[in-house]
């Protein structure tokens, strides 16, 4: 899968998800959407993980090794 691919899986399972602003997070971490998951390094795989859960309107978010 790729990363626009995670986008709009999330967007269609989460009623709370905003693609906007997950867009933004992963733009401003330079972090190209076409790219598969897969072929990413594990630590960008990480950061496509935390803008997945940070794009969501959540009233507390509880991270572990933030």
């Amino acid at each position: 899968m790729s990363v626009k691919e995670v986008i709009k899986y999330f967007k269609e399972f989460y009623d709370n998800f905003d693609e906007e602003k997950a867009l933004k997070l992963l733009k401003d971490l330079e972090l190209d959407t076409s790219l598969k998951l897969s072929k990413m390094s594990k630590g960008m795989q990480e950061k496509v993980q935390l803008v997945l859960v940070m794009s969501r309107k959540a009233e507390l978010y509880i991270l572990d090794e933030p």
